[in-house]
């Protein structure tokens, strides 16, 4: 079966027209061409086919139509279940998306521009019209189509670019003419007009053509002219040779390498990377002020803040030559940017420099933010133009630490996936970082002298304060006890007791110990979870965006440790067993699981799960159809050890059923 995208949606079988499904069942086929050949997680599926008006329980509402796909593609294998997730299968010649893309690629390989030329002109013929012009998903046209869209412009704005180095510009400007009207605001198509008009001795219309993006800009963006449509402007009005106007060499070479690397990229995200050439570095000019509006009321902080603002105390009495750096690591739902933001508005006067804002986005719904997009935001943070940006990481990271050295800027870097995200990213001298992650960010701490403050729960005291502010002094204490139970059963996460104490507050008529109840129970606890549009729904995510940045192999072990142990504590040697691993081996993945905040570490050898977290592996292990078979020991084990993972697999036989 060969699916087309570039346009309306079509799916043809033998070069007929195939029927799949509704409208809905075409969404979520549609969000996984758009993906091809990678996962699409749980969470995003259910949002770009049903956005906010998810139908109760969601997820088997997903599974069904993941049947019915599968039905009508006539393979199982065509979609294949992965942990949290689904992947569909196509080859290049099966999806016209990843046929433009290899051609892109092939154009960026050709030795001549004739060649180049033909093969742009070969990928631009696949689009009919706006990617799944016909598909009803606000998120997927917000989020999965605009990447897609700006690989068609920048494929395009190369091939114009060719045509005009050739002299082949009989039929361009009405192209472009067309063209700019589509797209208004796209400064690099209304310059290659304007290149056109002028050679074919029409200047009074390449001026005309510059006054009108002008005042397009000027009225609804606020903004001037970009650098490259001056230039182009000034060189018309100063009548220089039609050879001399537009594209050195150098600009050429830039942007045959921009379209290639926009053509690889499959973010679900708008791209940010600034296409640029290299210019003179402008002087440090803005003081910026983006931190996100400080959120709710923090509670059971205040040594944490204090451990914060004596960190940086601690930074100043050094007088430090390398950037200071804070680390807020924790669990999911914990509260770390919530912490970090708070901390960081108090902050502010310690930082006359400004303070920069950037939401890396290492765990959740989107790819994380590229080393590059995320230096050029920094950077025009700082008032630089997109035009006078560097063109490679190196160059965009020295020109970062440059202009902060000795600013006293305070840089919030938010959700940050690793060590090696964050390390091109911090200012120079006499600025501090403060870095939010579920990683425990070891590379930073042993390599870049960055301090760690991790979060944990709440405590008692502190839960029970934040759950009667929601539901109100008088309800909590009336029923204390209960509450202090809920606060226990949500290992004091803030995130998970917002969101049970936003369920009291809105149903007054609850009482506490029903809340209790259901928490205690497995079936309540799946009951709220499958809650369309309700209650712990958003633990569940978080939770899963932690849980799918695992390799295979770490994820198997949490899925089987949290379906077979019926406690939530256990040794190393008993994971070993259980999991039918090497002791080096199972080490190396609980290792990978405490450095994110999965499960922790109580002793040397000795783990522990977190009630909620061991809920989610449970259901993660029952979930999957197909989990291998739980070898119970290996021939490295002691008798004993042995004995004693073969006595807990037992006490889990019903789980061990269900993985297998």
């Amino acid at each position: 079966m060969r699916f087309l995208v570039l346009g309306h949606f079509v799916a043809n079988m033998d070069g007929e027209s195939q029927k799949i499904g509704g409208k809905k069942v075409r969404a979520l086929l549609a969000s996984l061409l758009l993906r091809p050949n990678q996962v699409a997680s749980t969470a995003d599926l259910i949002r770009r086919v049903w956005g906010d008006a998810s139908p109760a329980a969601p997820r088997r509402v997903l599974q069904t139509y993941i049947v019915r796909l599968r039905q009508a593609l006539t393979s199982s294998e065509a979609i294949i279940t992965r942990p949290d997730g689904y992947e569909i299968r196509v080859e290049d010649d099966e999806l016209d998306l990843l046929q433009f893309q290899q051609l892109i690629g092939k154009a960026r390989d050709a030795g001549r521009l004739e060649q180049e030329r033909e093969l742009l002109h070969d990928a631009l013929r696949l689009w009919r019209g706006p990617v799944c012009a016909d598909i009803q998903s606000d998120i997927l046209h917000g989020y999965d189509v605009p990447p897609i869209t700006e690989q068609r412009l920048l494929a395009l704005e190369r091939r114009i670019e060719i045509d005009i180095r050739l002299g082949c510009i009989a039929d361009l400007a009405p192209e472009l003419f067309r063209i700019t009207k589509d797209f208004p605001f796209r400064e690099r198509l209304w310059v290659e007009l304007m290149a056109v008009l002028y050679r074919q001795g029409r200047q009074a219309d390449a001026l005309d053509a510059y006054q009108s993006v002008s005042r397009q800009l000027n009225n609804e963006m606020g903004i001037e002219p970009g650098r490259e449509l001056q230039e182009t402007y000034l060189q018309i009005l100063r009548g220089c040779g039609s050879s001399e106007l537009l594209f050195p060499p150098e600009i050429a070479e830039i942007r045959r390498f921009s379209v290639s690397s926009a053509a690889t990229q499959t973010t679900s995200a708008p791209n940010t990377q600034a296409i640029v050439r290299q210019g003179p570095t402008r002087s440090f000019r803005n003081k910026p002020h983006e931190l996100p509006t400080r959120s709710a009321k923090l509670y059971g902080r205040a040594a944490n803040l204090k451990a914060m603002d004596d960190t940086l105390r601690h930074f100043r009495r050094e007088n430090r030559v390398v950037p200071g750096t804070i680390v807020v690591d924790g669990a999911a739902g914990v509260g770390k940017t919530a912490l970090a933001v708070n901390w960081c508005t108090a902050a502010t006067d310690d930082f006359p420099g400004g303070q920069l804002y950037l939401d890396l986005q290492g765990f959740g719904t989107h790819p994380p933010v590229g080393t590059v997009d995320a230096l050029a935001i920094l950077l025009c943070g700082l008032g630089i133009a997109p035009s006078d940006l560097p063109v490679d990481i190196a160059s965009r990271s020295n020109l970062f630490r440059s202009l902060t050295a000795g600013q006293r800027i305070l840089v919030l870097l938010d959700n940050a996936r690793d060590s090696d995200q964050v390390r091109p990213l911090l200012p120079g001298r006499s600025c501090t970082a403060v870095v939010t992650s579920r990683s425990q960010m070891r590379g930073l701490v042993a390599h870049d002298g960055a301090e760690r403050i991790s979060l944990s729960g709440l405590g008692a005291d502190a839960s029970f304060n934040l759950l009667s502010a929601m539901v109100g002094d008088v309800r909590a204490e009336a029923e204390r006890n209960d509450v202090l139970r809920i606060g226990s059963l949500c290992d004091y996460l803030p995130l998970a007791l917002r969101i049970v104490g936003e369920r009291a507050a809105r149903l007054p008529g609850l009482r506490m110990a029903q809340l209790v109840n259901d928490l205690s129970r497995g079936a309540g606890w799946s009951d709220i979870f499958d809650a369309g549009g309700g209650m712990l729904v958003d633990l569940q995510t978080a939770f899963s965006w932690s849980y799918e940045s695992l390799d295979p192999a770490t994820a198997r072990v949490f899925r089987v440790l949290g379906g077979i142990c019926q406690t939530r504590e256990f040794g190393l040697t008993v994971a070993a067993a259980v999991c039918g691993l090497p002791i080096a081996d199972i080490r190396l993945h609980l290792d990978r699981l405490v450095a994110l905040h999965l499960v922790d570490q109580s002793d040397h050898d000795r783990y522990r799960f977190q009630h909620l977290l061991h809920r989610y592996a449970s259901e993660q292990a029952r979930r999957l159809e197909h989990e291998p078979s739980t070898v119970l020991a290996t021939p490295r084990l002691p008798l004993r050890e042995r004995a004693r993972g073969a006595a807990i697999t037992r006490m889990g036989s019903a789980a061990t059923r269900r993985i297998q």
